[in-house]
């Protein structure tokens, strides 16, 4: 098992889950429960706490982080991280609170609900950080500067309206962004910005905090997740950032689906 690393001098790592079920659908974010255990028990041995985005004074600090807020997080995820005291931050599609997620081209079999306002109450008494995904998953790319502007907005009040606790994070859709989302960020009331690490580092010079964060999937076992964390292995960078550009080919599809797709 790989040693603790110091991270006094540089930046929290920071994992993304989306789905911890036991069902089989399309693609590859759907991560059991049983191997989601694995991987918890795996960074409680080495060390790591988790954090939130305002609390990072721990040793070993990590932010355990879930897109897209699906009911399978409360259900699942949230008893395997009370088993080992750790606590995560939801970034919330606020127009599917309690919804299907019918934003996606879900092909029927990956067809989801959406945590409930109650199941996000709950978890943000838990101590759980309730963060901004937008509110309708619609990538920055098809959209101009001020109806990004208005969703940031309008998805950290309705957060805000619903825990009763400020909003301290985003992160954008489909990880697309126009050079101004920071500044953006900024304007909406936002401190934190969680992307995916890429292969080519982010500038750093922003008027608010850059969060990288590393993607796991279903076929991740326990010392794949120590890489990510651990940031030694470029072949684990590289896969992550090729499944992330293949995931976002459907992006254009989405789009011609985006008028019918209204909330139910």
């Amino acid at each position: 098992m790989s040693n603790p690393v110091n991270y006094q001098n540089r930046p929290v790592p920071a994992l993304t889950y989306h789905k911890i079920a036991q069902k089989h659908e399309l693609g590859l974010n759907v991560v059991s429960p049983h191997r989601f255990r694995s991987h918890l028990y795996c960074l409680q041995k080495n060390s790591y706490r988790t954090v939130v985005s305002n609390q990072d004074t721990v040793h070993n600090p990590l932010y355990l982080t879930f897109d897209d807020a699906y009911e399978c997080i409360y259900s699942e995820a949230f008893p395997i991280c009370q088993e080992v005291g750790y606590r995560g931050i939801i970034f919330v599609i606020t127009d599917y609170i309690g919804k299907l997620n019918d934003w996606d081209i879900n092909f029927g079999i990956n067809r989801s609900r959406h945590l409930t306002k109650d199941q996000l109450c709950e978890l943000s008494k838990a101590g759980w950080e309730i963060a901004s995904h937008g509110r309708t998953h619609q990538a920055h790319t098809g959209m101009n500067v001020g109806e990004i502007l208005r969703d940031m907005r309008e998805s950290r009040e309705i957060i805000e309206d619903l825990t009763g606790i400020s909003v301290f994070s985003y992160t954008p859709p489909f990880n697309t962004f126009l050079p101004n989302l920071f500044e953006l960020a900024k304007n909406a009331g936002y401190e934190n910005v969680f992307l995916q690490k890429s292969v080519t580092p982010i500038r750093r010079e922003t008027p608010i905090r850059i969060i990288e964060r590393r993607m796991v999937y279903g076929f991740d076992d326990p010392a794949n997740i120590m890489k990510k964390v651990e940031d030694n292995s470029h072949y684990e960078l590289y896969k992550e950032n090729i499944i992330h550009f293949c995931s976002n080919a459907t992006i254009g599809v989405r789009a011609l689906f985006t008028k019918s797709n209204v909330p139910r």
